[in-house]
């Protein structure tokens, strides 16, 4: 026999064979799976201890492992063992998340993390099909369809006393074991939970050079301390909420649901209303809360600390009827209005483009703002104002009407 012969003959049975062990693989399904531990590296196998009663109870879907998850969501389990990868050497070095930032109308700028289109769609299946079908608590106004800005503030309108708080890095402090936690705590399996939380949640220590080259060295240490703090001294930084994932906002709410159900016994007690949008925290209340304000701010920095969260400094207000009362942007002292500097100046960007064209307008001040980016802004702040103050609006809604918009591109 040739050897070129006794050649073809081995290869075509080593194909053979490797194509048998494949199809064996497939059929047999995914291993029993062993996760690193992403604070320890431990190799830990899961057990099957899901509660299959309460997620149908709840009407959540009915999954305990790897490969449900899997047939769920129409991805192979390695696909996913992929996305969730927990560092970057076990991510083949390709990080799930695109990073940069954009400025703040004061302070620093904010950090974005934005999951790259395969992460992405995992995660809105896990908002579709999980988050959005777990009830949120009445104070809740952030991040839930339905309620805004509007709803939030008009709770604590024509009030004696609003008092306002924000909360410290809020996604930050949202990590991935109080994420785990809330999986577990709705009846899915540690498996499960294992896997939607690192899903869910973005690890700085696998991808630093990605991360930090995209952040200003004080905002990486500044958030990275806090996020660390939330795990109470631990000395490496433990995963959290990513700020531009789909999923965030809603598990930021439902890792707070317990400092909500505090903080409004709280304002129960004294007499008072209580609101949270995102990491802004409202109470409002007549002479009862008033007379309590002494003893109520104690408990409040209290019951934020209890509950894993951090109040900013420096952002702490007590507004009374005599003065201006504001909540998450809007006035409250009579009924809900728009900010009368607010007003002015969209009223002087919108009179500007009419008079002397849309090109003549800087929102920032470097340069001209596109005028295909203008027109929704300013359209946008239009419908806000018209939300709140339908007088208001009408007025500029006209101005707005008669700017002479160029042609699309396209259309010239």
């Amino acid at each position: 026999m040739s050897l070129k012969r006794w050649f073809g003959r081995w290869l075509a049975t080593a194909e053979h064979r490797l194509e048998r062990q494949r199809a064996e693989k497939r059929r047999a399904g995914p291993p029993p799976w062993r996760y690193p531990d992403p604070f320890t590296g431990e190799l830990i196998t899961p057990p099957d201890d899901g509660d299959r009663d309460r997620l149908a109870a709840a009407g959540l879907p009915v999954l305990s492992t790897l490969e449900d998850l899997s047939r769920a969501t129409g991805l192979s389990w390695q696909r996913l063992l992929w996305l969730a990868a927990p560092s970057s050497a076990y991510a083949g070095g390709s990080p799930h998340y695109t990073f940069f930032t954009v400025p703040k109308a004061r302070g620093e700028p904010r950090i974005i993390l934005a999951p790259k289109p395969a992460l992405k769609s995992v995660q809105r299946w896990i908002l579709r099909n999980i988050l959005n079908r777990i009830p949120l608590a009445d104070p809740v106004h952030g991040f839930r369809r339905g309620h805004g800005t509007r709803t939030n503030a008009r709770v604590h309108c024509g009030k004696d006393v609003v008092a306002t708080f924000d909360l410290e890095d809020f996604f930050h402090t949202v990590t991935y074991r109080r994420v785990r936690g809330l999986f577990r705590s709705l009846g899915y399996s540690t498996e499960l939970s294992v896997l939607l939380g690192l899903l869910t949640t973005f690890r700085p220590a696998a991808f630093p050079y990605d991360y930090m080259r995209h952040v200003p060295t004080l905002v990486w240490l500044k958030s990275m301390s806090t996020a660390r703090r939330s795990w109470r001294g631990h000395p490496t930084t433990p995963p959290f909420l990513p700020q531009g994932a789909p999923t965030s906002p809603a598990l930021s709410n439902l890792v707070a649901r317990h400092l909500d159900r505090r903080l409004a016994g709280l304002a129960r007690r004294l007499g008072a209303a209580y609101t949270r949008y995102a990491d802004d925290l409202t109470f409002s209340g007549h002479a009862e809360f008033r007379h309590g304000l002494a003893r109520f701010l104690p408990l409040v920095k209290r019951i934020v600390r209890e509950e894993g969260f951090y109040l900013a400094t420096g952002k702490q207000r007590i507004r009374r009827k005599g003065g201006r009362q504001v909540v998450t942007g809007v006035v409250v002292n009579r009924r809900t209005n728009v900010p009368r500097e607010t007003y002015r100046h969209l009223r002087v960007l919108l009179h500007k483009a009419a008079v002397h064209g849309p090109e003549s307008v800087r929102l920032e001040p470097a340069a001209p703002t596109d005028p295909g980016v203008l027109r929704p802004h300013l359209e946008g702040w239009v419908a806000w104002v018209s939300h709140l103050n339908p007088a208001r609006g009408a007025r500029l809604r006209r101005t707005f009407e008669a700017i002479a918009w160029p042609a699309p591109s396209g259309e010239a």
